[in-house]
């Protein structure tokens, strides 16, 4: 059987295979797990600004994950209601299968999950800034046809006006996932430790670590 063309791929520099997301225990930078969009980047494509010292960087592929087969489509809308926000970390560590799930066995509990618009623009970020090489418009097909992920269509303003008072983060992405969690009343799921700190409304098993 043909191995189908992985739609996302990590990144690796000198060898070793660099994080997606924060890591399992929140010391991994916010760089490193988001999105989707409707144009491809470019393999070690940057933001503007770096082309100068921009280089091609060496990437290994990997699958996606379970029910990502096209299958998913023919299953039509989710029938749960839908609790949970993904922080975009789990996002990528879903399709890409990654083995830090293994520390949250507990995830496929909350399915369906709800997908931000600001996650799917974190992963275009990070493909142009080559931490990630992502197929958007595919990626982003995939994901809108696997009945475990409903991508949110929240408003613009209603975002803003409810990340004005999260002063604990000056991280952008941090803040409006913060603040779509908290005016959809939908508890966030995420290991980065500054908003586990500071937002109240988190799931079960990671607000009690």
């Amino acid at each position: 059987m043909r191995r189908a063309t992985p739609l996302v791929r990590v990144a690796r520099r000198g060898g070793r295979r660099r994080g997606v997301g924060r890591g399992a225990q929140g010391s991994a930078p916010r760089d490193a797990a988001r999105g989707c969009s409707g144009t491809c980047a470019r393999p070690g494509a940057h933001l503007p600004g770096r082309a100068a010292r921009a280089r091609p960087r060496p990437s290994r592929p990997l699958g996606l994950g379970v029910d990502w087969t096209g299958a998913a489509a023919a299953l039509g809308s989710p029938a749960e209601p839908v609790t949970t926000l993904l922080d975009t970390h789990f996002i990528l560590w879903i399709a890409l299968r990654s083995k830090r799930l293994r520390a949250y066995p507990w995830i496929d509990r909350y399915s369906p999950w709800t997908v931000s618009p600001v996650s799917l623009l974190e992963i275009v970020l990070l493909g142009e800034a080559g931490r990630l090489q992502v197929r958007h418009a595919e990626f982003l097909e995939r994901l809108r046809d696997d009945r475990r992920f409903v991508i949110d269509d929240v408003g613009v303003t209603l975002l803003v006006t409810a990340a004005i008072g999260l002063g604990w983060t000056r991280d952008p992405f941090d803040r409006l996932l913060a603040a779509h969690s908290a005016a959809r009343r939908l508890r966030l799921c995420t290991v980065d430790p500054v908003i586990q700190e500071h937002h109240a409304l988190l799931v079960r098993e990671l607000a009690a670590s």
